[in-house]
């Protein structure tokens, strides 16, 4: 179960920074061809927030598991 885990965690770590790649991606395409890839940065921008929110709770919960 703990390897299953760790996999999870892994792949969800690097999917974290290609979000942030696509989200960039959707900022230069709006400013560079027009205001119609706005609201796709939008959702995108929700979800990176919430995805790191995710990890410092996380972050928080291991440090405090481990303390004890």
């Amino acid at each position: 179960m703990g390897k299953w885990i760790r996999m999870l965690y892994v792949t969800l770590a690097w999917l974290f920074p290609v979000a942030m790649h696509v989200q960039v991606f959707f900022v230069g395409l709006s400013l560079f061809t027009g205001q119609a890839f706005w609201s796709i940065h939008s959702s995108a921008k929700r979800l990176a927030w919430l995805v790191l929110g995710v990890y410092l709770i996380q972050a928080e919960v291991f440090a405090s598991i481990r303390a004890v």
